[in-house]
């Protein structure tokens, strides 16, 4: 179990947090879009649910076109990696 996981070895709801506001600021970081930064930073700062940010409409504008993508790529692509135990051997 590592720091950031809890006895089912599930991330703590701190570590869910910090993933979660991490791949936010990455998607804002790439966007040209001022509305969809506003509206991470508010998520990030707590202003906002992840909720409330999925139904506006400027985090479709920007996510949408990202999942359309996303749902046209082949499994193929994905090779998933060989078995290793807890230690990384």
């Amino acid at each position: 179990m590592t720091p950031d996981e809890d006895r089912d070895g599930l991330l703590t709801e701190e570590a869910r947090r910090d993933l979660r506001n991490r791949n936010l600021s990455i998607l804002a970081a790439h966007s040209d879009s001022d509305e969809f930064k506003k509206l991470v930073d508010d998520v990030v700062s707590g202003r906002k649910s992840t909720l409330e940010a999925s139904m506006s409409p400027v985090f479709e504008q920007v996510m949408g076109p990202i999942a359309e993508k996303a749902a046209e790529l082949s499994p193929d692509w994905f090779q998933p990696p060989a078995s290793t135990d807890r230690s990384g051997r």
